[in-house]
């Protein structure tokens, strides 16, 4: 069923809204995602992140991690179909977006790691890789960590990548007491969104 009405456009809408507020509050439900990927067992592997920016006009949303991680290995074996999901419960709605998803370009990375405090350089700066094996809960800093001061904490940079999923498939689910309201948009890469109503 075509999606031609202003309910379902607004449906829409909102759930861009609240991507983009979710970006500048940290306090907010969806700064907050749940990001899934095929690991090299060709298992689903999920886990929540933050997310960094969400561009409406070019359908895209963007996120932090480790070059080292799962999911970064994922994206160079070539398995990157990437899935977003959001929840709020105090709107009562879910996004579900994805889409194919690539690295932002090394010198604007450089840029944006250049801008990050110290504690949050403590994601990127591990000597091994996330998940590898460590003894007694071990965070994998190096010794001195906590003496060191912003410089050095410079060699982080080369373990810092950023994310950008590039979304062709989105589903919006609203809860509601009178009805729930389910719309699914579709397109082509860099095309006009398709927007149709689906059964919740």
């Amino acid at each position: 069923m075509s999606l031609a009405t202003s309910e379902g456009e607004e449906l829409w809408k909102k759930g861009w809204e609240l991507l983009e507020r979710g970006v500048v509050d940290k306090k907010h439900d969806f700064n907050l995602a749940v990001l899934c990927s095929i690991n090299s067992t060709l298992h689903p592997r999920s886990r929540t992140l933050v997310l960094r920016k969400a561009l409406k006009a070019e359908g895209e949303l963007w996120c932090y991690t480790d070059k080292r991680s799962d999911k970064a290995t994922s994206i160079d074996a070539g398995r990157n179909i990437f899935s977003w999901t959001f929840w709020s419960p105090r709107h009562k709605i879910q996004f579900s977006g994805s889409g194919k998803t690539r690295w932002l370009g090394t010198e604007e990375s450089q840029q944006l790691f250049a801008a990050l405090p110290r504690h949050s350089r403590k994601a990127y700066a591990t000597l091994s890789a996330p998940g590898s094996s460590v003894a007694g809960g071990n965070r994998g800093l190096p010794a001195d960590w906590e003496e060191r001061d912003l410089s050095a904490t410079d060699y982080a940079a080369d373990n810092f990548g950023v994310l950008i999923t590039h979304l062709t498939e989105v589903e919006i689910l609203f809860l509601s007491r009178e009805g729930h309201q389910r719309i699914r948009a579709s397109r082509q890469p860099f095309r006009t969104w398709e927007l149709e109503w689906l059964v919740p």
